[in-house]
């Protein structure tokens, strides 16, 4: 995939802590781990600096939703995130809707025979990379062809 999207940071936003991955230049998702939310001027810095080592062109911020997709408080935590990295980093962040991304990274990883901790951290950088791999996945879709309102069925 070589149309200027790649490489891109994931970034999963938490109270405690923020989950990193990274879509290399082929598309390959890759969980990174995780970073304390606090200091946030330390966090911010460090997203910056790993989007920087890694060559990303941009960078994904996950919004937690409420279900009817208006923001959360969350999710309006997370765009003050995405701006502040935005002012750091001098990349463009986008926001990718995350709902249930926790969710499904902790079912994934729930096989795996973890402290309650470990696997708090592992899914924090799960979850930054189910945001990710989602996010490639809808700009990897073909465009949908829809008749106009107006046009006669070809039957």
């Amino acid at each position: 995939m070589s149309d200027g999207l790649l490489p891109a940071l994931g970034v999963d936003y938490g109270t405690k802590r923020v989950g990193i991955a990274v879509a290399d230049a082929l598309g390959f998702v890759h969980p990174l781990g995780f970073l304390d939310a606090e200091p946030r001027d330390a966090l911010v810095k460090d997203v910056a600096a790993l989007a920087d080592d890694r060559q990303c062109t941009r960078i994904i911020v996950g919004l937690p939703l409420n279900m009817d997709g208006s923001d959360s408080p969350s999710a309006r935590a997370a765009r003050a995130l995405g701006e502040e990295i935005a002012k750091a980093s001098g990349l463009p962040v986008e926001f990718y809707d995350e709902q249930l991304t926790s969710f499904d990274a902790e079912q994934k990883l729930g096989a795996l025979e973890l402290t309650r901790g470990g696997k708090k951290r592992k899914i924090d950088a799960a979850a930054a990379a189910t945001i990710l791999t989602t996010w490639l996945a809808d700009r990897r879709k073909p465009p949908t062809k829809t008749p106009p309102p107006d046009a006669p069925n070809e039957a």
